[in-house]
């Protein structure tokens, strides 16, 4: 539960507010989870959308990464900026920028519904998870 409070005495004089926690510990980021026939499969945090992948969820031809449609129309509405796919598999996790997923994205639907797909070779690569890769994860996965 978030709850807005004064931010202490210096807030309060200035008559700031901020978003606290229940607890009263600093605020949480703003975060949309993103739905996937009423299962969550990721979550966008300040831009950043977070996706882990298991066993088999990679494109194989080509290799790539895919979203669905219905993914991908809520990922536009909640601002994203970047794509980050945390391969558990491999423990490799890949980043892409929206406006290069949109424009190089192909269409693709092999019996799953209608999907967008990314080859890796767009992607960019880093060993590790999101969090070694410098990136901060959303309330899902954490």
């Amino acid at each position: 539960m978030t709850t807005t409070t004064r931010a202490g005495a210096v807030g309060a004089a200035a008559g700031l507010t901020q978003n606290l926690r229940a607890d009263g510990s600093l605020p949480l980021p703003h975060s949309t989870t993103v739905f996937l026939r009423g299962k969550p499969v990721m979550e966008v945090v300040e831009g950043i959308a977070y996706r882990k992948a298991g066993r088999g969820e990679r494109l194989r031809k080509p290799e790539g990464w895919s979203f669905h449609e219905e993914v991908i129309a809520q990922l536009q509405r909640a601002g994203t900026k970047v794509l980050v796919v945390e391969d558990l598999e491999t423990e490799i996790t890949y980043t892409v920028d929206w406006p290069t997923f949109l424009a190089k994205a192909f269409t693709l639907d092999r019996g799953a519904g209608p999907q967008r797909a990314l080859p890796i070779g767009y992607w960019r690569v880093v060993h590790g998870s999101a969090r070694d890769a410098g990136l901060r994860r959303g309330s899902l996965f954490e």
